[in-house]
């Protein structure tokens, strides 16, 4: 399997900064294509990476959680 750097990034700074809203200012991009980048990874990985709240936030499962933790050895 190969991830787009620019997935990865786009899955570092939804992860930190916790709402699509955020990553998407962030990245200089639409929330709408955050929200596309963040249905392909889960389709490549095959596992769910955020929940959505009521308040919007993008909370992470412990399938993104073992992602980030894989990408810090990178």
């Amino acid at each position: 399997m190969h991830l787009e750097p620019l997935h990865l990034r786009a899955f570092n700074t939804l992860l930190n900064g916790g709402s699509v809203t955020r990553a998407s200012l962030e990245l200089r991009t639409s929330a709408s294509n955050v929200r596309r980048i963040w249905q392909s990874l889960e389709d490549q990985l095959g596992e769910k990476l955020f929940n959505s709240n009521d308040q919007g936030e993008a909370v992470p499962t412990s399938a993104a959680l073992a992602l980030d933790r894989g990408m810090a050895s990178l």
